[in-house]
C-alpha cells in the first residue's frame, strides 16, 4: 500500500503520541496528515475531507471517546465505503476493549506499535477494502440487488484469499434480502468443512427469523460457551429468549452481557425496556439511567431517542405496575 497519495486522520489527545504517529507515517512516505485533539475537531474535519485512513485513539479526555466518535461517524456517513479506521489504545481493561471492538472498526491497534506494524495493518485493509469494493459501494448505496450479482459474479473466480470473506458477505446480503434459504445454505456448507463462528451465528438467525426459536436459542447459547467474549450472540439469544417467553431468563442474558460490556448503549436500551415489561421496575429503572449517561455523550439520532422518552422512575410509576 502506498501512503503517499492517501489523506490521513490521526485522532489522539496526546502531543507526544500524535508526533510519534505522525512520524511514522512520513517515515512510510505519507504526506497528507491532518491531526486533531478530540472529537469535536475531528468531527468537524471528517465533515469537510473524505479521508483515506483514520487512525483513532480510544481513550480521548474529556468528551467523546474513539467508540463514540466511530459510532456518530457512521450514524452521518463521514467516510467512504473504502476509507479505513483503525481503533488505537492503551487500554487493556477487558470491558473498554470489548466496547471498542463491539463497533467493529477496520482494525484494532495497541500501543507501543511500530511503523511496519501500523503498515502492515494498513496494507491488509486497503487490500480486502479494495477486492470487496464493487460490492461495498453498492451496499453503500442501498443497491442490494446489483451488490449480490457482483458478489456472484466474484464467487465464480478462483479467489482463495477471499473466497471465505465472499461467501459471507453473500450471506449478509440474502438476509438483507429476506433470502434466508440461500444464506442457510451458505452457512451450513461453510460448517460442514470448518467450525467458524460468524457462520454458526449466521445460522442461528436464520433459525431466529423462520421462527424455530428453539434451534436459535440452542446455538446462541453453543456459541456463548464456545465464546464467551461474543457480544452479539447475548443480544440475539436475548431476542430468541424473548420470542418464546422466557423474559426473565433474556433480562438475565443481557445483563450478563452488559457486566462484561457496559458502554453498549442500544443493549442497556433493550434491557430497560425488555425488564419494565417483565415487571423488573428497578432494573429497568437502572438500565433506563445508563442508557441517558450514554446517549449524553453519543450521536444526535441516541439523543433524540433519548429526548423522546419520558422520565422513568420507580417513585413514578403507579402503584399497580410497583
Amino acid at each position: 500500500m502506498k501512503l503517499k497519495n492517501k489523506s490521513i486522520l490521526i485522532i489522539e489527545d496526546y502531543s507526544v503520541m500524535r508526533s510519534a504517529i505522525k512520524e511514522m507515517l512520513y517515515s512510510l512516505n505519507a504526506m497528507d496528515i491532518v491531526e486533531c485533539r478530540n472529537a469535536e475537531e475531528a468531527l468537524v474535519l471528517l465533515r469537510k475531507n473524505p479521508f483515506d485512513i483514520v487512525l483513532c485513539d480510544y481513550n480521548l479526555d474529556p468528551g467523546k471517546n474513539g467508540q463514540h466518535i466511530l459510532e456518530e461517524i457512521r450514524h452521518h456517513k463521514l467516510l467512504r465505503f473504502d476509507a479505513v479506521f483503525i481503533m488505537v489504545t492503551v487500554e487493556h481493561d477487558l470491558s473498554m476493549v470489548l466496547s471498542a471492538m463491539e463497533n467493529k472498526p477496520d482494525e484494532y491497534l495497541t500501543k507501543p506499535f511500530t511503523a511496519q506494524q501500523l503498515l502492515l495493518r494498513l496494507q491488509r485493509n486497503a487490500a480486502r477494502k479494495e477486492f470487496l469494493a464493487s460490492v461495498e459501494r453498492e451496499i453503500a448505496r442501498e443497491n442490494f440487488s446489483q451488490a449480490i450479482q457482483n458478489c456472484d459474479k466474484m464467487l465464480k473466480y478462483n479467489t482463495k484469499n477471499m473466497h471465505l470473506q465472499l461467501l459471507k458477505l453473500r450471506a449478509e446480503l440474502a438476509i438483507r434480502v429476506n433470502d434466508y434459504g440461500t444464506a442457510k445454505a451458505i452457512y451450513e456448507k461453510i460448517l460442514q468443512q470448518r467450525d467458524l463462528l460468524w457462520a454458526k451465528q449466521g445460522l442461528g438467525k436464520i433459525y431466529f427469523f423462520q421462527e424455530d426459536y428453539l434451534r436459535a436459542a440452542d446455538i446462541f447459547q453453543e456459541l456463548i460457551e464456545q465464546q464467551p467474549m461474543l457480544m452479539e450472540a447475548y443480544d440475539w439469544l436475548a431476542k430468541t429468549l424473548g420470542k418464546m417467553g422466557d423474559h426473565q431468563e433474556a433480562v438475565d442474558i443481557l445483563g450478563t452481557a452488559l457486566a462484561l460490556s457496559p458502554h453498549a448503549i442500544l443493549r442497556q436500551k433493550s434491557l430497560a425496556r425488555l425488564a419494565e415489561r417483565n415487571g423488573n421496575l428497578e432494573v429497568a429503572e437502572k438500565a433506563y439511567q445508563q442508557t441517558i449517561k450514554l446517549a449524553d455523550i453519543r450521536c444526535t439520532k441516541h439523543l433524540q431517542t433519548m429526548q423522546a422518552w419520558p422520565k422513568f422512575s420507580i417513585k413514578t410509576m403507579p402503584k399497580w405496575r410497583r
